[in-house]
């Protein structure tokens, strides 16, 4: 066991510390000669994570550092493949792997719950960060590289060139960059470490390799570990793959120290204070409707490193904008001044200094400046009448609530933690610093107990007097996108500007010359000796029974309760499921609004900022939202559905989502209640507040995640469940909530309550995961709450066209509106983008059959090496891939951020050729089936667990029915894939394609204009 001051292989113990709150152990280290540092939360959690961190400083906007990271990964010194990133997706048993650009770090954070699969993956991550290849090669397929076509045509093509080309369409991206830039000018944080689209192309292959020598030395790393592999163990196995490997050759760990103490606070983080307001006005993207400006004012409120300063921040911005009834978003909301606040209610965290910020987009220009005023006299008014007790309690217990909660949002829960530490550790500041959140908190609330003033004190200094702070005006304009694409030409033009056409020959020979070489390059087959290199998991030593979740199904009177006893830390969280296919179909398109709505209204008499301020003291989180599940087309299911869940298999839902402290669950479970027997839908001013935030909400994301709507729209007249997911989040709602923000809004609220009335008499269904105190504690209210109440009625009986009729655009003349009929053309969906996006659906077989099987190893296959290959090596596509949804019987492929997303659908079927042909012997089917292993074992939170039983339940999933399927995949073979290749090419007639992107991308007239 170690101890503070040990030396163990060279490393020094800097401090141990039993950290109770993340139930570990954190032990930080330091290598003696190279000064690189360890910090462990050594624990009990079978799923390690490791992080390399690196403090990485851009001086320009030329993506330096988010072109290295991406390159790291293309090829080492022990691991020379072309890309051994995805040779590890291919075939590792991972529940996490990626690597993060931030504005002033990058990191390469990776986990499994195999031992042996970790130290493959830290074998790779750490030789790829320390001993990368950087070749010409890699520079220019990541970065940038010149290309021309057979018209002599010249364009810039490049994986990072094209995700930055889609990530300044974004708006909310935009506005981001804008504080940043304003807020803390001549730093780091004014440029864009990702890489403007117009700057990109100067960066030189020189300057990328100078930039990975000065940064990525051992030195300059920080290595964040997580779980309860042995800190001994992963000393060892770093010292003997990457430290011995500077000292066996005989590299001076003085020369490899490139960040000395004067480097580390260069001009980078030489931040002048600002003495008064700084105003800044910008344009951003904007599609055809004239939607209004983005105001937000940001203020800058020192260290993050400073663990009582984040907590303190975090708390202000809590209490002020939480929820639509805190002060301050309240009195933005009441202006009537814009159409909704825009999506920034928290501090951020990430960069070295702490930004705050406020703000609300729609706004009409003359009433820009209005916002500013606004926003300081509600400052000032609470300063000088104090804030209302309710507001201070509910922000103590949302803070509380997070603490206590363990959540995996995007991916493990030590992701969350290595963030934290980061914040101080990658700034000089010891790494269990930033982990005392809620010690920081704790005095916060004994200084709220000492001072009365204190709230109004912190408003004060952080806020009002804090001259440090920008108002950015984002005008969303037309023109936008069509002077990016200008000065995007205008790089090209300038390639060739001064040349005579002798030399425009030459020069036009010589891009040819290195298209060719470099795409020779991408298309070269890997040897199997380098395929060899990067180690795999067998079949046979994978787990070969899958997880079981213990679901028990009671009654509380009539009503069905599903209960799930599950470690969640005093929390409990119940799901009341409304069945909702009791309505007219020509009801659907209602219920997103509806379910956004119910819990975000007043009920009870009250309005709804009186009800939203009293319910935020006693809940940890209420949402409501529609499901839609189908049965699983296995004899099991099929079973049930005429059986004991014949009521409840199989149905369209609105979930109504509580989650509570235990000691507040009585309370709780009355506003949710209150909610559901009175929420109040006559209320015209709430009811547009919340429509144009729903249908801000949705156009803001269709640039983000065209593939997810591109995808919907191929699959959604394949069955009547990706029907009614199209109708409910697709572009078919988006489109129809524009409708309704236009139409007569009494209208809407009758249609409303027309839906509330029917949905209070269509019974119910609850499911509650709590551990053994929570149930135990709640079991008597729920028992109150749901007297009277009854189970779920029977559904109307309709067809599937009622369904799929709903998903008709008008426009899309010739668009199926049946399963799988055939179309002549590719509709196109044209938004304000620079890339797009691009899907295709065919025929597919069903769930749990050997088939299905074949046809999930095949789309795991084709995502890590066709279309990876083709689509984004080549292509310059951000992302590409393939998917089998055996529920619903569809086969898919999309692309992610695609320059050219027409080639990319010709791909596609393509593709399905290559697998038919390819050779595909033991040893590579073992490492298919091993990364298609890996999704079936990804860890859960509690919550998750009681979630996913919930939903096995209504599908009719059982653990028979998995562990079948489990069977199944771990003894394919090539032959599966073959056939399953075969089988989906024979439909390829039925496909079903869509592409969104950019005007500048189309090259037919069958085009939609999308409002956003």
């Amino acid at each position: 066991m170690l101890k503070i001051n040990d030396i163990y292989q060279g490393w020094k113990v800097l401090d141990i510390k039993i950290l109770s709150d993340y139930k570990s152990t954190g032990i930080w280290l330091r290598h003696i000669s190279s000064n690189m540092e360890i910090f462990h939360l050594l624990n009990d959690e079978e799923e390690n994570l490791f992080s390399f961190g690196f403090k990485t400083l851009p001086k320009d906007s030329t993506g330096i550092p988010h072109i290295i990271e991406h390159s790291v990964l293309a090829g080492s010194k022990h691991y020379p493949l072309k890309d051994p990133f995805i040779q590890l997706c291919n075939q590792s048993v991972k529940t996490f792997l990626n690597a993060m650009t931030y504005p002033d770090k990058t990191v390469y954070p990776a986990s499994s719950i195999s031992e042996a699969d970790y130290f493959n993956l830290m074998a790779v991550y750490g030789d790829a960060v320390f001993f990368p290849l950087l070749t010409k090669n890699t520079f220019e397929q990541e970065g940038y590289h010149v290309e021309i076509d057979d018209k002599n045509k010249l364009s810039i093509q490049g994986v990072v060139y094209n995700e930055m080309k889609g990530a300044f369409s974004e708006f909310n991206s935009v506005v981001f960059s804008e504080v940043n830039k304003t807020l803390w000018p001549n730093t780091v944080y004014a440029v864009e470490s990702g890489g403007d689209p117009a700057n990109i192309p100067q960066l030189t292959y020189d300057d990328f390799k100078t930039f990975h020598k000065k940064y990525y030395s051992p030195s300059n790393c920080r290595l964040f570990l997580y779980g309860n592999i042995s800190t001994e163990k992963q000393i060892d196995f770093i010292n003997q793959k990457f430290l011995n490997e500077f000292l066996t050759n005989n590299v001076n760990l003085d020369d490899v120290d490139n960040l000395k103490e004067t480097t580390r606070n260069e001009v980078s983080y030489n931040l002048k204070p600002i003495k008064q307001t700084v105003y800044s006005t910008v344009k951003g993207p904007s599609g055809e409707n004239d939607k209004g400006a983005c105001v937000v004012i940001s203020w800058h409120l020192g260290d993050t490193s400073d663990t009582v300063n984040v907590m303190q921040s975090t708390f202000l911005a809590e209490l002020l904008m939480g929820n639509d009834s805190s002060p301050l978003a309240k009195a933005l909301i009441d202006s009537k001044l814009g159409d909704d606040i825009f999506p920034w209610r928290s501090c951020d965290l990430d960069e070295k200094w702490i930004c705050m910020g406020v703000g609300l987009r729609g706004v009409k220009i003359e009433n820009t400046k209005k916002i500013e005023k606004i926003v300081f006299e509600t400052l000032s008014k609470l300063v000088t009448d104090g804030i209302p007790e309710e507001f201070i309690d509910s922000t103590i217990m949302a803070v509380d609530f997070e603490h206590r909660e363990v959540t995996r949002s995007y991916g493990p829960y030590a992701l969350q933690l290595m963030d934290k530490v980061y914040r101080g550790w990658m700034n000089g500041v010891d790494p269990f610093s930033s982990l005392f959140t809620r010690e920081a908190f704790e005095q916060i609330k004994q200084n709220l107990k000492k001072d009365s003033k204190y709230i109004q004190n912190l408003i004060k200094k952080m806020l009002i007097e804090n001259k440090h702070r920008a108002c950015i005006t984002v005008i969303p304009d037309k023109s936008y996108t069509d002077e990016m694409n200008a000065k995007e030409q205008k790089n090209i033009d300038s390639l060739i500007s001064n040349m005579s056409e002798v030399d425009k020959t030459t020069y036009f020979e010589k891009v040819r010359k290195n298209q060719k070489k470099l795409k020779d390059a991408q298309l070269k087959e890997e040897s199997e000796e380098n395929r060899l290199l990067i180690p795999h998991l067998y079949p046979s030593q994978l787990k070969s029974t899958v997880d079981t979740i213990t679901t028990t199904q009671t009654k509380i009177g009539d009503v069905p309760l599903i209960v799930h006893n599950q470690a969640t830390n005093g929390i409990v969280y119940v799901t009341v499921a409304v069945p909702v296919d009791v309505l007219e179909v020509k009801d659907y398109p209602y219920l997103p609004l509806y379910s956004f709505l119910l819990t975000n209204t007043g009920c009870n008499g009250k309005t709804w900022a009186e009800t939203e301020a009293s319910s935020a003291r006693v809940l940890g989180g209420l949402s409501a939202k529609p499901f839609v599940a189908s049965i699983a087309p296995t004899p099991n299911a099929i079973e049930l559905s005429h059986g004991k869940n014949k009521d409840i298999m199989g149905r369209h839902w609105i979930f109504v989502n509580l989650k509570m402290l235990e000691e507040k669950s009585e309370d709780a479970l009355q506003v949710l209640f209150d909610f559901l027997d009175t929420a109040d839908f006559t209320d015209i001013t709430r009811l547009k507040d919340i429509l144009l935030k729903l249908r801000n909400s949705l156009d803001n994301s269709v640039v983000p995640a065209g593939h997810q709507f591109v995808l919907s729209r191929t699959g959604c007249t394949s069955s009547r469940t990706k029907a009614v997911d199209e109708i409910w989040n697709g572009l078919s709602q988006l489109l129809f909530l524009h409708t309704l923000a236009d139409s007569d809004l009494r209208e809407v609220a009758v249609r409303l309550q027309s839906i509330q009335k029917k949905l209070q008499n269509s019974g119910m269904l609850l499911n509650i995961t709590a551990d053994d105190s929570g149930l135990t504690t709640v079991q008597p209210f729920l028992e109150h709450f749901l007297k009277g109440r009854k189970a779920p009625i029977l559904a109307k009986k309709h067809s599937d066209q009622d369904f799929y009729a709903l998903t008709f655009i008008k426009g899309i003349t010739q668009e199926s509106t049946g399963s799988f009929s055939s179309v002549s053309y590719t509709p196109r969906y044209i938004v304000p983008s620079q890339v797009g996006f691009a899907a295709s659906c065919l025929p597919a077989s069903a769930y749990n059959t050997k088939e299905s099987i074949g046809e999930n190893l095949l789309a795991h296959w084709l995502s890590n090496t066709v279309l990876y290959e083709k689509i984004r090596t080549v292509g310059g596509a951000y992302g590409a891939g393939a998917g089998a949804d055996s529920f619903n019987q569809i086969f898919t492929f999309y692309t992610y951020r695609d320059p050219d997303p027409d080639k990319s659908i010709n791909v596609f079927l393509k593709s399905l050729d290559e697998a038919i042909q390819a050779k595909l012997d033991k040893t590579e089917m073992e490492r298919i089936i091993t990364g298609c292993y890996s999704k079936l074992v990804q860890p859960r939170s509690p919550s998750a667990n009681g979630f996913t039983g919930f939903i096995r339940l209504l599908y009719g999933i059982s653990d028979e029915d998995r562990q079948q399927n489990l069977k199944t995949i771990l003894s394919a073979t090539a032959d599966d894939l073959h056939l399953a290749a075969q089988r989906i090419k024979l439909k390829s007639n039925a496909v079903q394609s869509a592409i969104i992107s950019g005007k500048n991308l189309s090259y037919t007239g069958n085009n939609i204009i999308l409002p956003v």
